[in-house]
């Protein structure tokens, strides 16, 4: 009965990973690059995040207002998603018109002129988020995308039970890569990287599942477009009433209302750990009278917000710096290396030791006749 069982366990693991392997492959690849996403962007596009510093900022309504007259008549939804953290860095302002069509706008904070924009799929970087979320085909790619993690889902699951009394010896690197062993070098490779990287990529996984449901929740029904409320609050002192509502918070966006009764947010981090985010804290405001509704500062948060806050820094490893990008990065690139090996064991089996099989069976009918 346990023989049937683990026969069972062992199809259905071969059977999600090769379903799910050409499409682990580009997920894979295009997952590693997003890990550098914005160092990668920074460096493309140098021009559009930094200008020459200039003496004092002016006020961000007036920032806002320089976009706001790029886009009339549209008046789409308008949010800073980055302030200047430095006098030689832009304002980013985005101009959201619906799920999937959203504008980006730097702006520069001592003049208010708009020195580059670009929509959310015109770059380079832009495509390639676009694409592992999405395979650049809205909601139907990222359904087909979340039914491939499950399937990765189901193919570590079931590899961790076949693999589990293997798992001391690889880890004491007591099964070696024999590479130039013809017949081993892809099974062991399979399983070597396969127990190494088990819970990092029981992690992605996870983690990726519920950021392209999201993307799927987004995309729901019809696409509705976003409409900017206006308000006439000065954003400039709110930031600094935000500041004193959570000491030492370094504030890097404000979120207006996208509703008439919806307040408006200034968000930020203050010396929390990189792993909840740069946007961990935030303090709501009363969208006409400034007066402050709620801090919500991520230690008091609820463990649903805490969650939902960790979530993307996992997946990109956005929380320790360049050394664990680089280890993110690599270990990134396992599902691809799991379904490229898996994919040639199976090919081998099926087909070359088939094969080798049959030209003996045949040679030994010819030798008993």
């Amino acid at each position: 009965m346990r023989k049937i069982w683990s026969k069972q366990v062992f199809r259905i693991h071969r059977l999600a990973g090769l379903l799910a392997g050409l499409f682990l492959l580009l997920i894979s690849a295009t997952g590693s690059m997003l890990v550098f996403n914005d160092e990668l962007d920074e460096a493309l596009y140098h021009s559009a995040y930094h200008i020459s510093p200039g003496k004092n900022y002016l006020p961000l309504q007036q920032q806002f207002q320089a976009v706001r007259q790029l886009v009339q008549p549209d008046q789409p939804y308008l949010m800073a998603t980055r302030l200047p953290q430095s006098p030689d860095e832009t304002t980013i302002i985005r101009a959201e018109y619906d799920a999937e069509r959203k504008v980006y706008f730097f702006v520069n904070p001592y003049t208010a002129q708009v020195v580059g924009q670009r929509g959310n799929t015109d770059y380079f970087m832009g495509k390639v988020l676009y694409f592992h979320f999405s395979l650049l085909s809205g909601k139907t790619g990222a359904q087909i995308i979340l039914v491939m993690a499950i399937l990765l889902a189901i193919s570590l699951l079931t590899g961790a039970w076949i693999y589990r009394h293997a798992f001391g010896k690889v880890l004491t690197f007591r099964v070696k890569l024999e590479w130039s062993h013809r017949n081993r070098r892809w099974r062991n490779l399979h399983r070597i990287l396969g127990v190494w990287a088990i819970l990092f990529n029981l992690v992605i996984v996870i983690t990726g599942i519920i950021m392209v449901q999201k993307v799927i929740d987004s995309r729901k029904g019809k696409l509705t477009a976003s409409k900017e409320i206006p308000t006439n609050l000065d954003y400039d002192r709110l930031v600094t009433e935000a500041r004193k509502a959570i000491p030492g918070l370094t504030v890097m966006g404000v979120r207006p209302p996208k509703k008439a009764d919806a307040p408006v947010r200034i968000l930020g981090h203050a010396g929390e750990s990189p792993i909840w985010g740069q946007f961990a804290s935030s303090v709501y405001f009363d969208n006409k009278t400034g007066e402050i509704q709620k801090v919500a500062a991520i230690h008091h948060a609820k463990f649903a917000d805490k969650f939902a806050a960790i979530v993307p820094q996992l997946h990109f490893g956005n929380y320790g710096g360049l050394p664990l990008k680089i280890i993110w990065s690599l270990f990134g690139l396992a599902p691809g290396l799991l379904s490229l090996s898996g994919f040639l064991i199976w090919y081998r089996r099926k087909f070359i030791i088939t094969s080798q099989r049959k030209s003996i069976h045949k040679g030994s009918l010819i030798t008993d006749k």
